[in-house]
């Protein structure tokens, strides 16, 4: 999905196996993502389909979140925008440390 920390991943992925003409590379990418945007929709349609029986009450069975729990959710939700948004930060801690191991 575009604007999120993981699309900019597989990008540079596809980039490099492009120049690289890394074909079996792109195409295990391909597949693997496709699998996962198929369970990325069941749970989309899980959360707007109506429930299919409600609780013991007559009430659905839903629990309100805590407020650490809408914090943690608001937090990393975010952070995955700004990092899809501004990744600079995030890639230049990644080649520093990738570049100190080789």
């Amino acid at each position: 999905m575009p604007l999120t920390a993981g699309f900019l991943g597989k990008f540079y992925v596809i980039t490099a196996g492009a120049s690289q003409s890394r074909w079996i590379l792109l195409f295990t990418l391909v597949a693997s993502s496709t699998i996962g945007l198929f369970y990325y929709l069941r749970i989309i349609v899980a959360m707007y389909s109506q429930p299919r029986e409600p609780g013991h009450d007559g009430e659905s069975s839903t629990q309100p979140l805590s407020l650490p729990a809408i914090l943690a959710l608001t937090a990393l939700t975010g952070l995955i925008f700004l990092l899809g948004v501004y990744p600079t930060p995030l890639w230049n801690v990644i080649t520093a440390v990738t570049r100190d191991l080789g």
